[in-house]
């Protein structure tokens, strides 16, 4: 029975030394305020470009969105009468919530790695009730780039891996990180700024920042991550909010 307790006080130990030290590197080289101002504007990216995206179905417009990372939750409405999706009326804000988990950073504070969990309620539509009918969780990653450690970040969604239909925050980011975490090194993309390499570098690796594919220049003044592939092409992503 002492074996067992001391294990587990060794695991606790452990355990906390992790968490202090996943917060020491958020914070290494990047205030707390820098740090908190960062996550605010991953999650208003987030938001924003939801919300024009819903705007733009409401006119009866349509946007490409390459990496299917904003337009899945534009429509968040579903009509039990009719047994179809419907654009809401419900604000943005009550259909979704974001949390940014983790933030990573280079040792200068100008690019970075972000997890981001999203909790989706579903509502139906009876006649002239919406009613919350689940919750469901996902989760994202982000890369921030810029050229100060005082400027806004310049927002790209990396779709390498993501989680979908999780029951809370906690499982489906532990998945998305552990993808990252663990199974980044040694994948790749069958096409675009990727095709033929591989990942030699996990997330949190010591050079991840320095050589990951994510990081590596595809012109003068932009990195692959900016890029996404579509019908033999590579294309700077363009979102309506990309800060």
């Amino acid at each position: 029975m002492k074996p067992i307790i001391i294990f587990i006080c060794q695991m606790l130990l452990l355990s906390s030394c992790n968490n202090h030290k996943a917060f020491a590197q958020n914070f290494t080289v990047v205030s707390k305020q820098r740090y908190e101002e960062d996550k605010k504007q991953i999650v208003n990216c987030f938001m924003k470009n939801v919300e024009a995206y819903k705007i733009l179905k409401k006119k009866g417009e349509y946007l490409y969105d390459p990496a299917n990372y904003y337009e899945p939750y534009s429509t968040i409405i579903y009509d039990e009468l009719a047994q179809v999706d419907r654009i809401s009326s419900i604000p943005i804000s009550r259909a979704l919530e974001i949390r940014v988990d983790t933030i990573l950073y280079d040792s200068l504070g100008h690019r970075c790695f972000a997890f981001v969990g999203i909790k989706c309620i579903t509502f139906i539509y009876r006649g002239t009730i919406y009613k919350k009918q689940h919750k469901s969780y996902d989760a994202k990653a982000f890369i921030g780039i810029r050229k100060n450690i005082n400027d806004s970040l310049s927002i790209y969604p990396c779709n390498l891996f993501g989680v979908v239909g999780f029951e809370n925050y906690d499982a489906a980011l532990n998945r998305l990180k552990h993808y990252f975490y663990n199974s980044l090194k040694g994948s790749s993309l069958s096409c675009g700024v990727y095709e033929g390499k591989h990942f030699e570098e996990n997330v949190g690796d010591k050079e991840f920042f320095k050589n990951s594919l994510f990081f590596q220049k595809y012109t003068k003044d932009s990195y692959n991550c900016e890029y996404y592939y579509d019908l033999g092409k590579n294309y700077k992503y363009k979102y309506p909010y990309m800060k």
